[in-house]
């Protein structure tokens, strides 16, 4: 299949290429235990469960920087903003 052209002179499939490398996405770690829900609280920007297990959602909000609450978020964020940095990103 041929991509298509846009008024720009890009094909859709260059634009989608170029798009997923501004935007790539988010890295998950399937966890299925505490051990492992804590990796992904640390190292990765979200865990896949397979089953609805409240215990290890509430495990990983808790480990989560500044946890469900938005106010330790704002607070950790404060601090970037009074240490200098100009730009705070947040996955």
């Amino acid at each position: 299949m041929r991509p298509s052209t846009t008024t720009a002179g890009t094909t859709s499939s260059k634009r989608a290429a170029v798009d997923a490398a501004r935007f790539p996405p988010p890295i998950l770690l399937s966890a299925f235990g505490p051990k492992s829900v804590a990796l992904a609280a640390r190292a990765y920007e979200g865990y896949i469960g397979a089953w609805p297990a409240k215990r290890l959602i509430g495990r990983y909000r808790e480990r989560i920087p500044g946890g469900p609450d938005p106010e330790r978020h704002l607070a950790a964020i404060q601090a970037y903003a009074d240490a200098g940095y100009d730009e705070v990103h947040i996955l």
